[in-house]
């Protein structure tokens, strides 16, 4: 079994109750069978009841939550009951592995940390150069051909993307416009069944950028408006996330003004945004083997970086000044309202599809 780590993976360590925004505050935690299992055990000898703070329905199990949505084991002090008086592996799996994701693809298994979670973007904002990705070596598995037989066609695409990201004098803009070409071409090449080999072998450079190939690039007020007016639509998760959205929806003119300012008083925007995109390849690209679907994987990250700087130029323009912690607040944010919804992330990937782009790419020879 090979552990693919993000270079910055091991310096992660949760801030407990110094943590701002508690992720067993508001969040409803699901309790898996094993976890489930010791806690009928434990529930005969603990000192405090266990199993009638967990509800059943049907097979699932979840705590039910107190008083202002708060996880019936968090004490006073923002730490887990549970896991002060019998240790970590007491902990559901839930609860061990956030803000971690672990994606498996066969003897290969890929794990990294969420946006979500404050203390994990101030992680990987923080990073001067963008992160390596490290690979561990354990126990053979299956093999990783035989079980996703995409995966190995398009994960030497995704490592020639690492690489002109890491190597790249361009800025944002453009790199993400060849990134995009650069999927684009890749998927066209799998749905007319080119030669797995041949998929991706050149290189993203020879991408190029037909004129206004993709709105998202340089997204105009208009194209703006319609980004707004679709993340409106998504289920929101908070009511003052919601009434954000509202405020720049209705000042967007204003907003679009400060655009310029907001660059030239937070210039670190452009390094931010470089992390972002290679969080979010990183994060969902490979998820295109199950169907092919490479550009929207990658168009998730291109719009989720474009939305938080829109967000952050709305919050310059309400506040007047920006700070790293604002831009922590707003990655964080994002990260909750649709990324941790499968209806609202399922939203944007057929918005890459139907609503978002044109799809049109030219290639040098």
């Amino acid at each position: 079994m090979e552990k693919v780590i993000p270079s910055y993976y091991n310096k992660f360590q949760c801030t407990a109750s110094a943590c701002s925004d508690n992720c067993c505050i508001g969040w409803e935690i699901d309790v898996d069978e094993e976890t489930l299992g010791k806690y009928r055990e434990l529930d005969k000898v603990a000192e405090f009841p266990i199993m009638s703070h967990i509800e059943m329905e049907g097979e699932d199990a979840h705590f039910v939550l107190g008083e202002e949505e708060r996880c019936p084991f968090l004490n006073e002090e923002n730490l887990c009951r549970l896991q002060a008086a019998y240790g970590e592996e007491v902990l559901c799996r839930i609860c061990q592995l956030h803000p971690r994701f672990i994606h498996e693809y066969g003897n290969r298994m890929e794990i990294g940390l969420d946006l979500c979670c404050e203390e994990a973007t101030r992680l990987i904002l923080s990073q001067e150069t963008l992160p390596i990705l490290r690979v561990e070596h354990g126990e053979d598995g299956e093999n990783v051909a035989e079980e996703e037989p995409l995966y190995p066609v398009l994960e030497p695409c995704r490592s020639r993307m690492f690489a002109y990201m890491s190597e790249t004098d361009e800025p944002l803009t453009q790199m993400m416009g060849r990134l995009l070409a650069y999927c684009d071409v890749v998927e066209e090449q799998l749905l007319f069944g080119a030669e797995k080999e041949a998929v991706g072998e050149f290189s993203v450079e020879e991408c190029q950028l037909p004129t206004n190939a993709y709105r998202i690039l340089s997204p105009t007020k208009e194209y703006y408006g319609e980004c707004i007016a679709f993340l409106r639509r998504r289920i929101p998760l908070s009511v003052s996330w919601h009434n954000f959205l509202a405020d720049v929806a209705t000042d967007l003119d204003a907003i679009w003004e400060k655009k310029n300012e907001f660059h030239q008083q937070y210039p670190d925007f452009e390094n931010h945004g470089k992390q972002l995109l290679h969080h979010y390849t990183y994060r969902y690209f490979m998820e295109g083997i199950w169907d092919g679907g490479v550009f929207c994987q990658f168009f998730v990250g291109v719009f989720m970086v474009r939305m938080i700087e829109l967000l952050d130029v709305a919050w310059y323009h309400y506040h007047g000044t920006f700070s790293f912690e604002d831009q922590v607040w707003i990655c964080t944010q994002m990260a909750k309202e649709l990324e941790y919804s499968e209806e609202n992330l399922e939203a944007v990937l057929a918005f890459g599809v139907e609503g978002g782009e044109n799809f049109a790419v030219d290639l040098c020879d």
